[in-house]
């Protein structure tokens, strides 16, 4: 599984730091996203937490993935996970899920992944995230 981690490292999977946005007013800010992007055999994770809106908080995770297809594949208001594993062919498969938790929002991400046929699914170097209580 190491071997797998250092591979994904290795091919550009990982996330960059996110810091919170800021929000001036007082309501509580609950919008989060992951974005994916793909080129070639690497890929990039980024994500965001903590934005005032769900705008804001897709932008965020766009801008940061610094692909130029970087999409965001999830929106969330607690927790959001994305995991990535290869299929038989070896192609990437990814997967991503939101939950109450980070933990079950990282499970729900490996059995998305798996069900696709992923295999080794794992984190790689993005942890769950989530979104200030």
């Amino acid at each position: 599984m190491s071997l797998f981690v250092a591979a994904l490292s290795a091919c550009g999977g990982g996330s960059e730091e996110t810091v919170p946005e800021q929000s001036t007013s007082s309501e509580a800010m609950k919008h989060g996203a992951i974005a994916y992007g793909q080129s070639g055999s690497s890929f990039k994770v980024a994500s965001t937490a903590n934005a005032a809106t769900q705008e804001a908080a897709n932008d965020k995770a766009r801008g940061a993935c610094s692909l130029a297809n970087c999409v965001v594949v999830l929106q969330f208001d607690d927790c959001g996970a994305l995991v990535v594993g290869k299929n038989a062919n070896g192609s990437f498969v990814w997967g991503a899920a939101s939950g109450p938790s980070a933990d079950s929002a990282q499970k729900a991400a490996e059995s998305s992944c798996a069900g696709k046929g992923g295999l080794g699914c794992q984190l790689g170097n993005l942890k769950p995230i989530c979104n200030a209580n």
